[in-house]
């Protein structure tokens, strides 16, 4: 790949970077200022153990635009007000409220990517709050804070006002926190916390000036997994769960999922999640992101991350499609926005749609769809809709099958009492998995 400056690579991704601080941040950890024309926010809701969390209700903090995270813990909010905003993910499990928020820089049709948000229970929440200044004392307006718990694969992130102000809520206590402070030209300031029920500690961050700092070492052991899964997210929360109730009563047997558009085809989302190793953070300013059609393509840049804490990202791109096969590439911008060599590239491909047949009884076993291109598939088992903290209670996870039906063999099952099943589709050393919609029915 031609190595040239990473404004040149994708001009918007920078202009994106550079309006991030010339904004500023006016009274409060978010703006008023209004960018334009509304754009969209898309992210993955995982609990505090790093799962996916479906059926979330994701909503700007006002409420006016809400959707539900699909079956790969992926939403997308659509007519979002281009501004910065928080976004709030919400679900209940078990008779406990989980709840956890991200900001969102939302620009003018664009989609804002990877804000992923992590929740943990309510009873168990903490926050911080403080400021940033540089070595003379002065605020510093634009920084943004990140917070990253040790089993989080993303982080929390609050912008510093007008003051050098910032606060980030909704935090786990009782774990441990990398709290960062980043902004161009100046060197990053990392600490770390464990935080207490209902605490709001505060922490000060001082930032050194960051000249000559040169090019750093790109991202290592980048690797990449693909998911087809349904696409709920264009349902209300309170149309899902009303006419799913229904429907449920009247058959059990049914789909959990009706989706009102279509992202593919096939009217599911393919995501592709890129992991990697971080590298140190003191003059890291984030991560480019590029992406190619096939193995050996074209490298394009597709988004600049700006969260040096970050272990993970969520390319829910509605370019991505199934069947196929992409490769990306990371590479390191530091503080004075000079761009690293690209990382290795890792190369993922996209199964199809899992589509579910009813199960047959007596004995009871479960039926699917052939997936092009799926090796192996996986049934999973639960005795209540599966959501945060709700674990199978049969799957065949250690013993995949290459069939498309597999009898139950599980713990007795009770006499009319409705469960819920997933299947999913694998391959390619289980880096390509295709989920299908959970469906229930009445043993």
């Amino acid at each position: 790949m031609d190595r040239f400056n990473f404004v040149n690579r994708r001009v918007w991704v920078f202009s994106i970077v550079l309006a991030l601080f010339a904004a500023g941040c006016g009274g409060g950890a978010t703006s008023q200022q209004d960018f334009g024309p509304p754009g969209e926010v898309s992210g993955v809701v995982f609990d505090t153990g790093g799962n996916v969390v479906r059926n979330a209700n994701v909503s700007t903090l006002d409420g006016s635009v809400t959707t539900i995270s699909n079956s790969a813990g992926t939403y997308i909010l659509h007519n979002v007000p281009a501004k910065d905003l928080i976004v709030q993910a919400q679900v209940s499990q078990g008779g406990v409220n989980y709840v956890g928020e991200n900001l969102a820089r939302v620009f003018s049709q664009e989609r804002a990517k990877s804000v992923n948000i992590v929740v943990a229970a309510t009873a168990n929440l903490a926050s911080v709050h403080g400021n940033v200044q540089n070595t003379t004392g002065g605020s510093l307006s634009g920084v943004r804070v990140l917070a990253i718990g040790e089993n989080n694969l993303s982080s929390s992130m609050a912008l510093t006002d007008n003051q050098g102000n910032f606060s980030i809520h909704n935090l786990e206590a009782g774990i441990t926190y990398q709290i960062s402070a980043s902004t161009p030209s100046f060197q990053s300031s990392v600490t770390t916390a464990k935080l207490n029920p209902g605490e709001d500690r505060a922490f000060d961050f001082q930032l050194n000036d960051a000249t000559g700092v040169g090019t750093l070492a790109a991202p290592t052991n980048v690797s990449a997994v693909a998911w087809t899964s349904p696409d709920d997210s264009t349902r209300s929360v309170g149309a899902a769960s009303a006419y799913e109730q229904i429907k449920r009563l009247y058959d059990p047997k049914r789909a959990t999922r009706t989706a009102v558009t279509r992202l593919t085809p096939s009217g599911d989302i393919v995501e592709i999640d890129l992991t990697w190793n971080p590298a140190p953070p003191d003059f890291l300013l984030g991560y480019g992101i590029y992406r190619a059609q096939g193995a050996a393509g074209g490298l394009v840049a597709d988004d600049f991350l700006r969260d040096p804490l970050a272990q993970f990202y969520a390319d829910a791109d509605s370019s991505l499609q199934e069947q196929a096969t992409y490769s990306y590439a990371m590479t390191s911008v530091n503080t004075d926005q000079t761009e690293g060599a690209d990382s290795t590239r890792a190369v993922v491909s996209t199964l199809g749609p899992t589509f579910l047949q009813s199960p047959s009884f007596t004995p009871l076993t479960f039926h699917w769809n052939t997936v092009s291109g799926a090796q192996n598939y996986v049934v999973f088992l639960f005795d209540q809709e599966p959501r945060i903290g709700v674990t199978s209670i049969w799957n065949n996870a250690g013993s995949p099958v290459s069939g498309t039906s597999l009898a139950y063999s599980g713990p007795s099952l009770v006499p009319g009492h409705i469960y819920y099943y997933v299947v999913l589709s694998l391959a390619n050393s289980n880096n390509s998995r295709s989920i299908s919609p959970v469906d229930s029915f009445t043993f």
